[in-house]
């Protein structure tokens, strides 16, 4: 835990130092550092019931690629502890479309098998729709996860996001998952959050969750 700490504080550092060589124009890396009540997947389903901390970091290529990687601690145990290393793509479609292509390798740790993700997005406005598939290591099943979401603002420091997820694979029974998250900004870079989750059709195991969340971005 000490490690996964001490690399959060040093990202950060220099993060905060290579921020101060960049040209103008979007920075050459951004990321966050999440405390949450609990790992709770978008599915319903919970991969650390406790607290867990949370960071990721974003290396810009060029106008529209990243290099991605993002990772999960529990603080008061090991189970559900995770890193992701990947990449994305964005591109402007024009008259206010967005797609967006991303590739990542879960490194799930605890003797869990490794999975691959391969998803793809499509935005317009506040409203956004993604198809991921998860290619499961070890003979697993994979899976299949549709999500339509829609974002709004509340109030000047308050917004609002609502999900609808489908999933099927994983050797388990089709899902259907309703999520809504509320948010407030504290200031440009901290802000708290609130996520509940409500399977409308349950799975082998997901079930209504609320978590709560303190962010900070950089």
């Amino acid at each position: 835990m000490r490690k996964f700490v001490l690399l959060v504080i040093a990202a950060a550092a220099a993060i905060t130092a290579t921020s101060a060589y960049a040209e103008e124009g979007p920075p050459l890396v951004t990321g966050s550092i999440d405390f949450k009540s609990s790992y709770t997947l978008d599915d319903g389903f919970v991969q650390t019931d406790g607290p867990v901390l949370q960071g990721s970091l974003s290396f810009r290529l060029g106008d529209t690629c990243s290099l991605d990687a993002w990772g999960s601690k529990g603080l008061d145990r090991t189970v559900g502890d995770e890193i992701d290393l990947g990449a994305s793509c964005r591109f402007d479609l024009g008259q206010d479309f967005k797609a967006e292509v991303v590739v990542s390798r879960y490194l799930l740790l605890g003797g869990v098998p490794d999975m691959t993700e391969v998803t793809v997005g499509l935005s317009k406005g506040p409203g956004d729709l993604s198809v991921g598939h998860y290619f499961w290591s070890g003979g697993l099943q994979s899976a299949t996860r549709v999500q339509f979401g829609y974002n709004t603002e509340l109030a000047a420091k308050l917004s609002a996001r609502a999900e609808v997820t489908y999933e099927t694979g994983f050797d388990l029974k089709d899902t259907i998952v309703l999520g809504a998250d509320l948010k407030y900004a504290i200031t440009d870079k901290l802000s708290l959050g609130v996520t509940g989750y409500a399977p409308v059709i349950k799975s082998g195991g997901n079930d209504y969750k609320v978590v709560a969340s303190l962010s900070m971005s950089f």
